[in-house]
This record gives C-alpha cells, sequence and structure tokens, in this order.
C-alpha cells in the first residue's frame, strides 16, 4: 500500500519518475546491480523487516554511483534522528504527514540536484554554503524572481529535461519529451536562458528556416546521473 501511495503521489511531480519499486533490502540490492535505471533519490520506509535505514546506507555507498535518501517513518525517537542526521540522509519525514511535507521535500532535493549538477570543478564557500544550506530551507530556489505566471516546477522539469539530452534540442522537442506545448515550453527555454541557466544556438533547419535550440549551461556531472 505504501509503496503504491507513495510512487504515485511522485508521479504526479512532471519532473520526476519512479524508476523501480522494492520491499526489501535484497530487492533493492538487485535492483541496483540488474537495472540500469539507477535512482536518483530512494524514499524509504525503514522499519519494515528487512529493510533498516542503516543497512540501506551501508549497501549505497558500496556502489560507484550516488542517491539520497528521504526518510517516511514512524518514529520520531531523537537516537533515531541523530543517526538519520549521521547517515548523511536528505531528509526525515515522521508519519502522518501532510503531503504538501513530501511534496516539499521532492522539490528541495530536485533544486539540489541540479545545483550540484551545475557545479564548477572548485567551489567558493558561498557555493559551499548554498549546496548544504539548500537540504534544509525550504524557500530556497534556484531561479531568480520567477515570474508569477511561470511555474517553477515546471521550470526545474524542462531544465531537466534539457540535462537528460545528450544533444541541443529545439522548443518542439523540448516540449515533446516534458510532454508540454511547444508555445509553452518555448517561454520557459527564453525564462532559463534569462536566468543564465540554459544557452542557445541556431541552426538551419529542414525547411530552410532558422532553428533554435537549446542546451543546460555549465551543467557538470559531477557523479550525478540523469
Amino acid at each position: 500500500m505504501l509503496l503504491f501511495l507513495e510512487s504515485n503521489f511522485i508521479e504526479r511531480i512532471e519532473s520526476l519518475r519512479v524508476c523501480g519499486k522494492v520491499d526489501s533490502l535484497y530487492a533493492l540490492e538487485q535492483h541496483l546491480h540488474s537495472s540500469s535505471d539507477f535512482p536518483d533519490l530512494i524514499v524509504l520506509e525503514p522499519f519494515l523487516p528487512y529493510n533498516s535505514m542503516r543497512e540501506v546506507m551501508t549497501l549505497l555507498r558500496s556502489e560507484k554511483r550516488r542517491a539520497e535518501v528521504i526518510v517516511v517513518s514512524l518514529c520520531s525517537e531523537s537516537a533515531v534522528i541523530a543517526d538519520a542526521c549521521a547517515q548523511g540522509i536528505f531528509d526525515y519525514i515522521v508519519k502522518p504527514f501532510a503531503i504538501e511535507r513530501l511534496r516539499q521535500s521532492l522539490i528541495n532535493f530536485e533544486r539540489h540536484f541540479l545545483n550540484l549538477a551545475a557545479l564548477s570543478e572548485t567551489m567558493s564557500q558561498t557555493q559551499i554554503d548554498r549546496v548544504f544550506r539548500q537540504r534544509t530551507i525550504a524557500d530556497q530556489s534556484l531561479f531568480r524572481d520567477p515570474p508569477k505566471n511561470l511555474s517553477e516546477e515546471t521550470a526545474l522539469h524542462i531544465l531537466t529535461t534539457l540535462h537528460r539530452s545528450k544533444f541541443p534540442l529545439s522548443a518542439e522537442e523540448v516540449g515533446r519529451n516534458a510532454g508540454l506545448a511547444k508555445s509553452t515550453s518555448r517561454r520557459y527555454l527564453v525564462y532559463l536562458v534569462d536566468q543564465e541557466l540554459a544557452g542557445y544556438r541556431e541552426e538551419q533547419g529542414a525547411t530552410g528556416r532558422p532553428l533554435t535550440r537549446y542546451f543546460p549551461l555549465l551543467f557538470k556531472r559531477c557523479g550525478l546521473h540523469f
């Protein structure tokens, strides 16, 4: 029931996709080793049988690729919370909770994810502070002064779509990949260019007319897998 409810909710956030559902540590290990679709985030109920938080974190550290963890649990004991912090858990949500709390945690994760991907090889203290602050400040935004008619979730979705592509995309291709109208994707792409989060180049289209293709700016993979 938990797998069904939480995965359905995650799928409602347009920029996120569920790449697997498992009900034990063994099943998680099998998924990580057999699937090319390695998760960027694991939403974990750690107190089910054979699925403890510490064991999951030990397993993840043994993998070459990284994944963040959001814990959803009935337990609010201080010792467990302290252990979650020590284990490097991204966020901890106590049940029962308002669904908006989980939504905000997922959005915070995506902002953090994109911030990490945009880092240069060396970082200033300001950049380091932003990365660590991003994990806990709910109203921290990747965008500066977003217009009222634009959704930050959709902007994140468009930016993630650009990052997942190996090649620059036209507004039509972005819209098709993101499940949005061409006019909508173009409006967001212009905004991302203005925010210096995306760049563009002009090409000759099939009909002889100029074709604009967009790509993410300053994005390095930094061990993250899109």
